[in-house]
C-alpha cells in the first residue's frame, strides 16, 4: 500500500469493528509485524531505547529470533489501543475478510494485475486493488515503504526478521513509477 492509501485509510471515519481492523492493520505497516506477533503484544514487549524512544521487543513466532521495532507516535497510541483493550485482536480469517471490506470502503480500488504461471503457461487476472489485501499486506506495506525513503535492504531485513534478500525480495514492490522517480532523482543529484 502506498503512503496515499495509509493516509486514505487514517482519515476514513472507520467505526465498530471496521475501527478496530483499522487500528490492527496500521499498526502492522507502521511496526512490519506478522498478525501472529503484533495480535499478542502485552506490557512486557513494550521498552524504550536509550534515548528514551518507544519500542517493541518481541519474539517473533515464525522464527523465534527478537526483533526490536522502533515506535512511531501513531505505532505507540495504537499499542496502547491495544493494551488498554480499547482495540483487540480477532482471528486472522476475520482481520483477513475484514481488511477487504475497510479497504472497498476507503476507495482503494485501483486495478492489479496479478500473473500466474503454470509451467510456461502465464494467465494475467486484473482485480480491484482492495481484493487482494490481507493481514501480510502490512508488512510487505511496511518494507517497501522503508526502502523508498531510502533505508537500506539490509536495515529493513533486521526489522522484517529476513535472513537472505532472495526471500526479502519477494516482500517488496515497488511500483514502476517510483522507480522512475528514484533513478531520476540519484541521475539528476
Amino acid at each position: 500500500m502506498s503512503d496515499a492509501d495509509l493516509n486514505n485509510l487514517r482519515n476514513y471515519e472507520a467505526k465498530g469493528y471496521l475501527y478496530n481492523v483499522r487500528q490492527l492493520f496500521l499498526l502492522s505497516c507502521l511496526t512490519g509485524l506478522r498478525y501472529s506477533d503484533y495480535s499478542r503484544i502485552k506490557s512486557e514487549h513494550l521498552k524504550k531505547d536509550h534515548e528514551g524512544n518507544p519500542l517493541i521487543h518481541i519474539r517473533q513466532e515464525k522464527t523465534g529470533e527478537f526483533v526490536d521495532i522502533p515506535l512511531t507516535s501513531e505505532a505507540n497510541e495504537i499499542t496502547s489501543q491495544l493494551l488498554s483493550k480499547e482495540i483487540h485482536p480477532i482471528t486472522n480469517q476475520k482481520m483477513n475478510l475484514y481488511v477487504k471490506e475497510l479497504c472497498r470502503q476507503v476507495g482503494i480500488n485501483e486495478p492489479f494485475e496479478v500473473n500466474k504461471y503454470k509451467g510456461k503457461a502465464k494467465t494475467t487476472h486484473t482485480f480491484p486493488k482492495f481484493q487482494l489485501i490481507t493481514t501480510h499486506t502490512g508488512r510487505r506495506t511496511f518494507a517497501t515503504n522503508l526502502l523508498l525513503k531510502g533505508v537500506p535492504a539490509e536495515v529493513v531485513m533486521q526489522f522484517t526478521g529476513h535472513k537472505d534478500y532472495r526471500s526479502f525480495s519477494k516482500y517488496v514492490n515497488i511500483p514502476k513509477v517510483s522507480q522512475m522517480a528514484l533513478v531520476r532523482k540519484a541521475l539528476v543529484g
